[in-house]
């Protein structure tokens, strides 16, 4: 019987051939070949980020070395105290200044969120304000005319002079009804949300203890611009506002937990002027040091390649080059003798230090109790300098112990420079002091802010595919799948709009809210943190860990539902008992891709995370991210400098991190698959 009809069409080698190649084969080989081209472009991205990452390490060594041999490394450790003390005195003014607004209430501010408002308004208004000045300047400049020429006996003149200055102040009255009927739309376009970041950390502060402030500013904005003359003047609510704020202000002051804090702030900085001072004396020394040291590598580098390309070049060239070898400097510094100059700066150190450990630490033993305080800001502020105060005197000791062991000397080993980078806390690129590229701050920012998301994510995702899956009627599933995919079509950078002028603003709103003081890190510092850009990775997130969670779901055998259902298990028993369970990997290997998903986003961080270099203490502090540095920083690092070096190394460590992630969430998923 003859089956050729029933056959596919490639099942028999057969038709025109090429060496022995046919339509088949082409077909086997273009599609069996993507495993080996996946194989190969990852073997090439690895080996290209791996090659120019590598050069870091040397780079980084001659780095630290010139970081040591200089003196900036001994200047630091004098430099470090010089910051905890000025932390202190922040911390200690901060207290003073949060509990004082608490008490004296916010009247002593609303002069400045109005002068915002005004500044915003006349931004808004410029046409209309410069048609008004305008027209008060033309009348200004022939008042005098109109004096003289209606005083005289010409008719002629007198007639003019009543004409134009009727004219004039017709024109000014009409310019000064635009202006009032403009502010009337414009003050109320001006929210807190729109102030400068300064000015509405206060708004929202006062707004929180009475809400009908900000309506009485905008009023008063109306009042001020319909009677506008160009000249400054303070409308009635914002003066009296004033008055009285300064007043309960002066008052309270007087208070003994006041006049401590006063004195303690003075103390803190009075305490470390000369200390100040020493210390950039020392820092302009070592500055010049290293600017030397800097200039005798470049020489040697310089000096290397001239003998290495002498001899390759033509004969006039060759001339120029052996001219330009002469020129160079390589006379290296004489470490030894100006690490003994650097290093006499250690008695005068020493006294100052004494001095302002022994003038701060009595100050310090002033500070009230945080129960004494009335305003949560201010508790957290003190319980922290509390926290510093304690540890203060084991820190400046330990300061000084590193400042009297330090040797100019002490060799630069390759597992320093990968200390410097994996576990540094800076990262400071183009400084006229030193380089530092620490990883430590980075992943902080891309660890916490994925954390954030996939614990935001996770409830939504796989609590939305079992319903839509087990629960869901066909018309829900027809309407929430589609919905939920298609968040994966909105372009990150309009999502990271969203954080910005929405979602941020809101959050930043909500923390200044009194029911809200007692959850950690509220009120925030602005709207741009760690805890909004999570939110948003999350929804971003949300799509990836819903559709793979579903299928892992969908995957579980009909049989094991109706067994339970036959059994009188409800569908939510035999949801949360029986499916959960059985799919538990493939819902653990959707909650490892949308990992891998979020820590690679660029776009929504870059923007929305707030670009600070440091360890984030709470979740609403202001991050930076490893994809965020790269992408900020690329444009600007010169190709083969140590920075450009670290990017490459820094997206390597991002590379490894989502191969690691995807290798996990594979082998999930074959473990799931061999037990289903």
């Amino acid at each position: 019987m003859n089956n050729d009809k029933s056959e596919h069409p490639f099942s028999k080698n057969k038709g025109f051939k090429v060496l022995g190649v046919g339509k088949q084969e082409l077909i086997k080989y273009f599609f069996g070949g993507n495993a080996f081209i996946s194989i190969v472009v990852l073997l090439l991205i690895t080996i290209f980020l791996a090659r120019e990452a590598i050069y870091f390490f040397p780079q980084s060594n001659t780095n630290l070395k010139i970081y040591r041999q200089a003196g900036l490394e001994f200047t630091d450790y004098t430099d470090d105290q010089l910051k905890y003390q000025q932390r202190l005195k922040s911390l200690a003014t901060n207290v003073k200044q949060y509990e004082l607004f608490h008490r004296a209430g916010f009247g002593e501010y609303v002069p400045k969120v109005f002068s915002e408002m005004k500044n915003q308004a006349s931004e808004k208004m410029k046409p209309e304000i410069l048609s008004f000045k305008i027209s008060a300047d033309r009348i200004s400049s022939k008042e005098i005319i109109w004096s003289i020429w209606s005083k005289g006996k010409n008719e002629e003149k007198k007639a003019l002079a009543a004409k134009q200055q009727k004219e004039f102040t017709d024109q000014f009255n009409n310019a000064k009804r635009i202006l009032a009927k403009r502010i009337n739309t414009v003050a109320y376009e001006i929210s807190i949300n729109k102030l400068k970041p300064e000015i509405k950390q206060i708004a929202y502060k006062i707004d929180n203890t009475d809400p009908s402030v900000f309506p009485k500013l905008q009023q008063a904005l109306v009042e001020f611009y319909s009677n506008y003359t160009g000249k400054e003047f303070t409308p009635e609510f914002v003066k009296s506002s004033s008055d009285e704020g300064i007043r309960r202000k002066n008052e309270i002051a007087k208070d003994d937990i006041f006049t401590n804090l006063s004195d303690i702030e003075k103390t803190l900085t009075v305490s470390y002027l000369d200390f100040n001072k020493m210390v950039n004396e020392l820092r302009e020394r070592v500055s010049v040091i290293k600017d030397r040291a800097v200039s005798y590598f470049i020489s040697k580098e310089k000096e290397i390649a001239l003998k290495e390309g002498i001899p390759l070049a033509s004969p006039e060239r060759k001339a120029e080059l052996e001219v330009q070898l002469a020129r160079i400097i390589s006379k290296e510094p004489d470490y030894g003798n100006l690490a003994i100059e650097t290093t006499a700066y250690l008695p005068q150190h020493k006294q100052l230090h004494d001095t302002m450990v022994a003038s701060t630490i009595s100050a310090l033993s002033k500070l009230p109790s945080p129960e004494d305080l009335e305003n949560p800001e201010a508790q957290i502020k003190l319980k922290t300098l509390i926290t510093l105060s304690e540890n203060y005197p084991e820190f400046m000791q330990s300061q000084r112990a590193k400042l009297e062991s330090w040797k100019y000397d002490k060799p630069i080993t390759t597992l320093d420079s990968l200390g410097s980078f994996f576990f540094g806390s800076k990262w400071v690129a183009n400084s006229s002091w030193n380089n530092f590229f620490g990883l430590k701050p980075l992943f902080g920012g891309s660890l916490f802010i994925t954390l954030i998301a996939v614990t935001i994510a996770t409830p939504f995702a796989v609590g939305g595919a079992i319903y839509v899956n087990r629960l869901a009627s066909p018309l829900e599933q027809n309407i929430i799948k589609p919905i939920i995919e298609f968040i994966q079509a909105i372009p990150s950078v309009v999502i990271a709009f969203l954080g910005v002028l929405v979602v941020g603003q809101k959050i930043l709103s909500l923390s200044y809210s009194d029911m809200l003081n007692w959850i950690p890190g509220f009120p925030a510092q602005g709207e741009q943190m760690m805890l909004t850009a999570g939110i948003l990775l999350a929804f971003m997130a949300v799509p990836t860990m819903f559709t793979l969670a579903e299928d892992a779901i969908n995957n579980v055998p009909k049989s094991y539902r109706e067994a339970s259902l036959a059994l009188g298990a409800t569908k939510l028993q035999t949801v949360l008992k029986v499916i959960l369970p059985c799919s538990l990997s493939g819902v653990v290997a959707a909650v490892l891709l949308g990992f891998g998903r979020i820590i690679g986003e660029t776009m929504v961080v870059l923007l929305v995370a707030g670009g600070r270099i440091k360890w984030p203490d709470t979740w609403t502090d202001p991050v930076h991210t490893m994809t965020g540095i790269i992408a900020q920083s690329t444009g600007e690092a010169a190709a083969g400098s140590i920075q450009y070096r670290a990017l490459f190394l820094v997206g390597l460590m991002l590379f490894l991190i989502s191969l690691i992630l995807n290798s996990l969430a594979q082998n999930v998923i074959k473990r799931y698959g061999a037990k289903s």
